[in-house]
């Protein structure tokens, strides 16, 4: 069989793999964002500040008082799924569509860039499903988070330099970069790289470059900090200041090269062979791949590696391109079409050895809530409508989706104690035992001792509700 008929069919059997898995994700997608419940700790926060930008309301507020919560990230994602609400009300669909139409939109730019470069159709498909099926992007792309979207817009800024180096470009460029540290305030890498690709190629380009992001970001600062009275900086800088443990990032790293293999080895391969034919993909390579330390931050997780995913799964479309169409070596071809095959079946059984170090600290990864999840979440869900004052509930979405203010946050409270700001938490215990609550939900695993021994002596227990997680219902005592 010939080099290029090989390749050919290699590519149309594999693309076929990587459709039925793409269906897969694309059900799991509409299976999470028809779900109008909690699936994860953390999605109700982001959607509590889309719902109070929707109102026209203030999300960075003073930590010290009620409602004793952090906004994390600056408000652009927040902002977006706003507009979204005005369709469908303060309800999961607005933040979760909006993060799954932001990792489809990589793949697109994935699939884009490689089309620019005079791929074959084939290869470009491949890269672009090889991303959407990485079993990250399947765990994170309809949550409600606003990594996929910072992505997005830091991959959109390197693919328009990557494609033609002109004025044009590095303006589009810079407001792409705007937009994704507007969504997350750590998006630096496609900044740090652009920054140094033109220094190397193109001075003149890079002080516009700089310039225009600048004069983009530092007035957006200016007037959200002013408009705060101070409170922006203080929630998306003061008060991210997370622990870093080696031994949490040394397992992140080993989970990423286990379950992401070819993607690893493509990026070795490209950055010793290829480093001059595609600069700028590998220097924003490199960087993304080390801004990933960041995963040994109290807190963070694998979606600090979308990022590292998007780029390389470019660069894997590269090297594809190269080995499977090596004329002679026929031990590489197969090689590395068997590579790629496992990577896919790592993708495909998240049981399997080493995926299981992946999934084996994440319950909910895959997880299509069932009708019976949905049930048992109606019933958690009716002791809130009932309530006619303020609730405390640990899984915050409940609260947003019924129209009632979101209260305390156990992992930033936990944060002031570790600090020494202990008026938050002493305040918010204040208001536990003034039984300044109608009712409590709380699942008992994220508050510290002080606040569950509060709700003890103030509130007694009323129900006990599985809803993926098991929730305590408790009622003030009378």
């Amino acid at each position: 069989m010939g080099r290029a008929k090989f390749a050919h069919w290699l590519l149309v059997a594999i693309n076929c793999l990587l459709v039925i898995l793409a269906l897969r994700g694309l059900y799991h997608m509409y299976a999470v964002i028809t779900f109008p419940y909690d699936i994860t700790n953390g999605e109700g926060f982001v959607l509590r500040d889309a719902a109070l930008l929707a109102q026209g309301s203030a999300i960075y507020q003073p930590v010290e008082q009620s409602p004793f919560l952090v906004s994390n990230y600056p408000p652009l994602f927040a902002w977006l799924a706003s507009k979204i609400m005005l369709l469908t009300g303060p309800t999961f669909i607005a933040t979760r569509l909006l993060s799954a139409l932001a990792f489809i939109a990589i793949s697109g730019l994935i699939f884009y860039l490689l089309y620019k470069k005079n791929f074959a159709l084939g290869y470009c498909i491949f890269a672009a499903l090889l991303f959407f099926n990485s079993i990250y992007v399947y765990y994170w792309s309809a949550w409600s988070r606003v990594d996929g979207l910072a992505v997005c817009f830091s991959l959109l800024a390197i693919i328009a330099l990557g494609i033609k180096l002109d004025l044009r470009a590095v303006l589009l460029a810079a407001l792409a970069c705007f937009a994704a540290v507007a969504t997350k305030q750590s998006a630096l890498a496609s900044v740090a790289a652009i920054g140094l690709y033109l220094l190397i190629h193109d001075r003149k380009l890079l002080i516009i470059f700089l310039s225009a992001w600048s004069s983009l970001l530092i007035p957006a600062i200016l007037w959200l900090n002013s408009s705060s009275d101070g409170e922006f900086l203080r929630h998306i800088i003061t008060y991210n200041q997370l622990e870093w443990y080696p031994r949490v990032f040394l397992g992140q790293v080993k989970n990423f090269m286990a379950t992401h293999f070819i993607f690893v080895l493509a990026y070795a391969w490209f950055a010793i062979n290829d480093f001059k034919r595609e600069q700028l993909l590998l220097i924003y390579a490199t960087i993304a791949l080390t801004t990933t330390i960041s995963t040994g931050r109290d807190g963070a997780s694998t979606n600090y590696f979308i990022e590292s995913i998007a780029i390389t799964a470019i660069i894997v479309g590269f090297i594809s391109k190269d080995l499977l169409e090596q004329p002679h070596n026929y031990r590489l071809r197969y090689a590395w079409a068997s590579l790629i095959l496992l990577q896919l079946g790592f993708f495909a059984f998240p049981n399997i050895k080493p995926v299981s170090w992946f999934n084996k600290n994440t319950p909910d990864f895959g997880l299509n809530p069932s009708l019976a999840d949905r049930k048992a979440c109606d019933q958690l869900n009716a002791y809130i409508q009932a309530a006619k004052g303020p609730i405390l509930v640990e899984n915050p979405g409940f609260a947003v989706i019924n129209r009632k203010d979101v209260i305390g946050n156990a992992a930033v409270l936990k944060f002031f104690r570790r600090k020494g700001w202990n008026a938050p938490v002493d305040n918010f215990i204040q208001t536990i035992d003034a039984k300044a609550y109608d009712l409590i939900i709380f699942q008992g695993e994220a508050y510290d001792l002080d606040v569950l021994q509060a709700t003890d002596r103030s509130y007694h227990e009323i129900a006990r509700v599985d809803c993926l997680g098991e929730y305590e219902v408790k009622a003030p005592n009378r």
